[in-house]
């Protein structure tokens, strides 16, 4: 089951997080021959993104640490929406595993 995290950006603000990808006993998931992909979309059914969060692995990556970092170059064209997200992590074999999902808000800038 994957954990779950809420997001909340602001338009035309730079956006980091680093998130925690661990299994349903608190054990983090060894990440180092793993590769990482994630989207935001308003709905599940989308067939577009919103954003494509493209998560990292921070160092050391036993430890299971997801860095998303969004300039805010990126984060100024996006709607002001509430959606879903998730992260997979994926391998050379072809298996994929939700790790992390949750809600991302997307609040409007006062300050342009």
């Amino acid at each position: 089951m994957a954990a779950h995290y809420d997001l909340n950006i602001t338009q035309g603000n730079s956006f980091f997080v680093r998130l925690a990808a661990v299994d349903p006993n608190g054990t983090a998931f060894n990440l180092t021959d793993w590769n990482l992909r994630g989207h935001a979309k308003i709905k599940f059914s989308d067939s577009t993104a919103l954003v494509d969060l493209s998560p990292t692995k921070a160092a050391p990556y036993t430890d299971g640490l997801i860095d998303i970092n969004l300039p805010s170059t990126l984060t100024r064209n996006l709607p002001v929406t509430e959606g879903v997200y998730d992260i997979e992590m994926y391998n050379s074999t072809g298996f994929v595993d939700k790790i992390i999902k949750g809600y991302v808000r997307i609040y409007p800038e006062v300050t342009n």
